[in-house]
């Protein structure tokens, strides 16, 4: 069935999965779709074959589509999506948890087409896991939703990355050594990569380090932050 737009919900997959337990008696509707289920902390997402194909059919159109899905506002009416409430729960556990990682994953690759719709969110205070250390992943899975097949961008276009950065330094007289300024703006050996090292060792300095609270048992909290010489110092050696 054809149509100019097509909502896919919660309710509309239990239908078809009993449709299909009513057509094949060898079939269970539980083998089709599973809904998403929430037991205290304990979350269950959406699973079964139908969830399963929806979702591997909807990442193959993102690659071939032509229309960007910086656009989603806009395209919002032609694409396949759950409702609000099929996300409800999920965003809730995204907005107060941080782990599991594989459920943290798991929920925000599936959110991501709703979550991308919301332009007056700040994600940073949003979702809470966005600020830990290992935040980045959840920020390189909507990169990669938004812009399937171009992970490597950055890498293919890094020189023209590198003349905005000294643009971008000069503009906003940012406090860093001019032994890095200059090794980035005039490398001693041409050629050699010396400008491409200096890139990623002024990058840690462009952001301000956040407070981290620690743990201690039994119910002792601290709060740490780090210099930015610390903070420059990890992100090499995470880098590297």
């Amino acid at each position: 069935q054809i149509r100019s737009q097509v909502i896919l919900n919660r309710s509309r997959f239990i239908i078809l999965a009993k449709g299909i337990e009513e057509l094949f008696p060898s079939e269970t509707e539980e083998t089709y779709f599973i809904p998403y289920c929430k037991e205290g902390n304990i979350i269950s997402p959406n699973r079964g074959k139908l969830y399963g194909k929806f979702c591997n059919i909807k990442k193959e159109i993102s690659k071939i589509s032509n229309i960007k899905k910086t656009h989603l506002s806009e395209s919002s009416d032609q694409e396949i999506n759950l409702n609000h409430e099929d996300y409800k729960d999920s965003l809730t556990w995204l907005k107060n948890n941080i782990e599991p990682d594989i459920t943290l994953h798991k929920l925000w690759k599936e959110t991501a087409s709703y979550r991308l719709k919301d332009k007056n969110n700040n994600m940073m205070n949003t979702y809470i896991a966005l600020s830990k250390p290992t935040g980045h992943i959840l920020i390189d899975i909507d990169f990669n939703y938004m812009y399937a097949g171009k992970e490597m961008s950055l890498f293919d276009k890094f020189h023209i990355f590198k003349e905005k950065l000294k643009i971008y330094l000069e503009i906003k007289g940012i406090n860093i050594s001019k032994s890095l300024i200059d090794k980035l703006t005039a490398p001693h050996r041409p050629g050699m990569c010396d400008d491409d090292i200096a890139v990623f060792q002024i990058l840690p300095y462009l952001f301000q380090p956040v407070s981290i609270i620690v743990q201690k048992p039994p119910k002792n909290t601290r709060t740490i932050r780090a210099s930015k010489i610390e903070q420059a110092a990890a992100f090499i050696s995470n880098a590297s």
